[in-house]
């Protein structure tokens, strides 16, 4: 994220669309919120719910590798 001199948040609009559904929004507000607070465990089940880990895989596996890319 980038902040303006002022401290305002500031977002570069690229121009990309898409729909999004409302578990999707949920979703990304959950994980955003899990990465602030580094619950890692919690964002693997975030990431599984937004369908970009599989739902019936090991979350204990995926966990370690987002803490390290995350921290």
């Amino acid at each position: 994220m980038i902040r303006t001199d002022d401290g305002k948040l500031c977002i570069i609009d690229f121009g990309l669309m898409s729909e999004v559904e409302d578990y999707q929004k949920f979703g990304m507000i959950s994980a955003i919120a899990h990465l602030a607070n580094r619950d890692y465990s919690k964002i693997t089940a975030d990431f599984s719910n937004l369908d970009f880990i599989p739902a019936d895989a090991d979350f204990d596996l995926y966990t370690p590798s987002l803490a390290n890319v995350f921290d």
